[in-house]
């Protein structure tokens, strides 16, 4: 037959220092787990504070490209309806005004140019056609002195001044700008 020992447990080996017997260490004592936690919380804050400024910059960047986009889209549009117009066909307010009215010397089309919450074009020949020039991830500011008008003489524009701001928002960020062109009227 065969005997069975007994297992007696095992206890970590007991190293003698004087009179003291000390145990030898297998694990972490709490202060060494709190430093430990601390410092990896610490490179969590910092990580999350930069991935914010990431995502921050993306979205100002972002608000910025549509605001520039839509503010060059309109000028460029503005331009082109004066520079199609003739001194004669133009009707400006006086002073500075919201919106503007002029003739194409090509089509003899009569559009109409408005700034309010939107700008926009509206043509008077295709009954109830408007135009928005400025886009919907964008809003319109300083509409009251949209349009200005420099004559020679009382029916006839010589040159026309535009000046308008936009704004736009992308995740709580956002950007403005103010655009302003002069257009000189052909002859």
């Amino acid at each position: 037959m065969k005997q069975k020992t007994s297992k007696s447990p095992s206890y970590p080996p007991l190293i003698k220092g004087g009179s003291k017997i000390f145990f030898k260490r297998r694990g972490f004592t709490l202060v060494e787990i709190v430093i430990v936690v601390m410092a990896i919380g610490l490179i969590m804050v910092s990580i999350i504070g930069v991935t914010l400024k990431v995502f921050r910059s993306h979205n100002m960047a972002e608000s910025t490209n549509k605001v520039v986009q839509n503010g060059s889209f309109i000028l460029n549009e503005l331009r082109r309806n004066v520079l199609n117009s003739s001194q004669t066909e133009i009707s400006c307010p006086t002073g500075v005004g919201s919106s503007i009215a002029m003739i194409n010397l090509y089509d003899g089309e009569k559009t109409t140019i408005v700034c309010g919450q939107k700008i926009a074009s509206i043509s008077a020949t295709r009954i109830g056609e408007t135009i928005f020039l400025s886009g919907v991830e964008v809003a319109v500011t300083d509409c009251n002195t949209f349009v200005s008008c420099s004559t020679l003489s009382p029916t006839e524009v010589s040159a026309v001044s535009f000046r308008f701001g936009l704004n736009s928002q992308t995740s709580g960020v956002g950007a403005s700008q103010i655009f302003d062109i002069d257009v000189t009227v052909r002859n």
